[in-house]
């Protein structure tokens, strides 16, 4: 459990860098929209749906594999324990769940910014 806490925690770390990054090369590009009359939600909208995205193609890249792996792996115990979709379902929440409270301070950060102070230089 120690464990599995602590690689959640590096993975969330990692998303929090990651959305940074991002957010800051695409300051400008942020402030552009903000000028031309994007909303805020529009905003967020348009830099979640990325991570998210990345999310659900993870999700469905691993759901197939970890069914396998599970089910070989459960196959060598002499009590029986079938392996469910709701399971996976769940886990594939969690994961948008905990990327949305990683990445939501941020991204909400960088689209209520004054657009005056990102296009200033340019």
């Amino acid at each position: 459990t120690t464990f599995s806490i602590l690689a959640i925690f590096i993975a969330c770390l990692g998303l929090l860098g990651l959305t940074f990054y991002t957010t800051e090369q695409r300051k400008r590009e942020i402030g552009i929209r903000k000028v031309l009359g994007a909303s805020v939600t529009d905003i967020i909208q348009k830099i979640s749906t990325e991570f998210f995205t990345l999310i659900i193609i993870s999700n469905v890249i691993a759901w197939p594999l970890s069914y396998v792996i599970i089910n070989k792996w459960l196959s060598s115990f002499p009590y029986k324990v079938s392996c469910n979709l709701a399971t996976f379902i769940f886990a594939g929440a969690l994961a948008l769940g905990i990327a949305l409270i990683t990445m939501g301070y941020t991204v909400i950060k960088s689209a209520i910014t004054n657009p005056i102070n990102t296009i200033h230089y340019e």
